[in-house]
């Protein structure tokens, strides 16, 4: 195959022949072509071309108007005609001789007529040149499979959609369609863009306009990973379909650094979302796309505010939500989108019975006082074995089958797996959770939330370096915060669960974080208290004598950062 931006394992010339043995190739070829002009030729001024069931409508199968030519696309009017048939060139004769008997009161001496055929063609050229020396038309092109070929070569993100459409998508990359269709087909009933942007109009009218350049980086701060993207998708579907298909045609989701790496050089530009902690470094360094990340806290150019109660309400009630569940599906979805998703499961209740089921396993318990981990950092891989007592494939046996379930306990990401929601699966934890699982989890908090950032040896002006320099944590974020989330839980909401000795998770939680303080003050470099500080920030919630003999704490109720 080409190079798609490098990309392997994804649909060539011989994938689009055989694609045009099946049925869906008569109703999806105007939609392959339709894409292709835009993301090959940004001068088109005009496209009318009818994919699905348009396709039986009479009429010429497309109208284009481009101010320059290119490989793909004739300069000036063109009209085309497509067909899948086995004999490409007898279907071409037919179109072609009907078009010039009645050309629709197109003026054909300044029209180009193009046909498209999925099939190789290998007299084609001899076919366009018999045509063109009858005069009738401005020109005559034929494209076949090996022009298609080559066209994908320039778009990668059509050909990664191409790819999903014949079942063999990417391994790096998949298209924001795709990503929204296996997203939003775990809502009942199914998400619509309508709820996502729910009192968000302001907020998705100011990412389309920084979508507008081709390069830059535009950042969205949301309740969850998942939230921020469905916004993306959103933004971009709810536009009108002359608008939304070219920015589709032309933006993935990137969950792969070797994919990032490869779509930098992609000739077209794209809109890449990487939503991977591991990718943000080197999604920064792309130059030649526009890249949205999706972040949880910090800084953002976006925002997202929750959604509006009224709103989506409405929203809601046009998607088909009975009048008796609204209450409910409003305020899940006030909290966020994953909030959403559960109470929307056919079963209608948050909190199943399989979450207790699922806890009752020591391994998948432990795991959720992980909170949230990287597959790709090594670092991570040793704590939660450690952590969970089992080698790293017996941990991904069990959580795979977590989180087939209708309301899974955890959510997986390309290569991170999180909590789906630690507050409201708390409910179910607390009467799980054991004094030997609070000994292990010790140990990983010290381990993790304890380890020293090694950027900090490098002067502050140099810090930025640091992944040169190989001075990068040996712990993700996800890691970090997931540990901090779990004492944070524990610190706040522990005092119904009692471990041995009478000490509750509370006191448990207060005994751990003063641990880690102890430790910050004796370090001389301070260097720990400025890891600490990423982790955790203290709200004054109660002010009392710690059982540990510790001062009068402002909060131990700890909030990761």
């Amino acid at each position: 195959m080409g190079s798609a931006g490098g990309l392997p394992h994804l649909a060539d010339g011989t994938d689009v022949v055989r694609w045009a043995d099946q049925r869906s190739a008569q109703s999806d070829l105007p939609r392959l072509v339709r894409r292709l002009i835009r993301h090959e030729n940004d001068q088109v001024q005009r496209i009318e071309m009818r994919g699905g069931e348009g396709v039986g409508l009479p009429g010429f199968d497309g109208v284009v108007e481009a101010t320059r030519a290119t490989s793909f696309v004739p300069a000036g009017l063109s009209v085309w005609e497509m067909g899948v048939d086995k004999d490409p060139a007898g279907k071409a004769t037919d179109d072609y001789k009907t078009r010039t008997a009645n050309p629709l009161g197109v003026d054909m001496p300044t029209t180009t007529f193009v046909f498209v055929t999925p099939r190789r063609w290998r007299k084609k050229k001899d076919w366009e040149q018999k045509r063109r020396e009858e005069g009738k038309w401005k020109d005559v092109r034929v494209l076949d499979a090996d022009d298609i070929e080559q066209a994908l070569d320039e778009a990668a993100a059509v050909r990664i959609w191409l790819s999903e459409l014949l079942d063999m998508p990417a391994l790096g990359a998949v298209t924001i369609e795709d990503w929204w269709r296996r997203f939003s087909g775990g809502f009942d009933p199914r998400l619509t863009p309508a709820v996502v942007l729910a009192g968000r109009e302001n907020e998705a009218a100011e990412l389309l306009r920084r979508l507008s350049p081709d390069v830059g980086k535009t950042f969205i701060k949301a309740a969850s990973v998942d939230d921020g993207l469905a916004f993306a998708a959103c933004t971009m579907l709810a536009q009108e379909p002359d608008d939304a298909e070219p920015m589709l045609s032309r933006s993935l989701l990137v969950h792969d650094g070797i994919t990032l790496r490869r779509l930098d050089s992609a000739s077209r530009l794209l809109i890449l979302l990487p939503y991977e902690e591991h990718l943000q470094r080197e999604a920064q360094q792309i130059a030649n796309h526009h890249v949205v990340f999706i972040v949880t806290e910090g800084d953002a150019t976006i925002e997202l505010p929750p959604l509006d109660h009224l709103t989506l309400e409405a929203a809601l009630r046009d998607a088909g939500v009975p009048d008796a569940d609204l209450g409910r599906y409003v305020r899940a979805g006030h909290k966020s989108l994953l909030a959403l998703q559960r109470v929307s499961a056919k079963s209608g209740q948050p909190g199943p019975d399989e979450w207790a089921n699922d806890l009752s396993d020591r391994l998948v318990r432990r795991a959720w006082l992980a909170g949230a981990w990287s597959q790709l950092r090594s670092g991570d891989v040793e704590v939660l074995e450690a952590l969970t007592g089992g080698p790293p494939e017996d941990i991904e046996e069990r959580l795979q089958s977590v989180i087939r379930q209708p309301d899974p306990l955890f959510t997986r990401v390309g290569s991170t797996w999180a909590v789906v929601s630690p507050e409201d699966s708390w409910r179910t934890a607390r009467h799980a959770i054991r004094e030997a699982d609070l000994e292990a989890l010790e140990l990983a908090v010290q381990t993790v939330l304890a380890a020293v950032d090694p950027s900090l040896e490098l002067p502050p002006d140099e810090r930025w370096t640091a992944g040169i320099y190989g001075k990068v944590r040996v712990h993700s974020t996800d890691l970090r915060k997931g540990l901090a989330r779990s004492i944070a839980l524990l610190g706040s909401h522990g005092d119904e669960t009692r471990l041995a000795g009478g000490r509750s998770a509370r006191q448990w939680a207060e005994k751990v974080v003063w641990s880690l303080l102890r430790r910050a003050n004796d370090d001389p470099s301070a260097h720990l208290w400025r890891r600490l500080r990423t982790c955790f920030r203290y709200s004054p919630r109660r002010r009392q004598t710690s059982s540990c003999g510790s001062p009068p704490r402002q909060s131990v109720a700890t909030i990761p950062c």
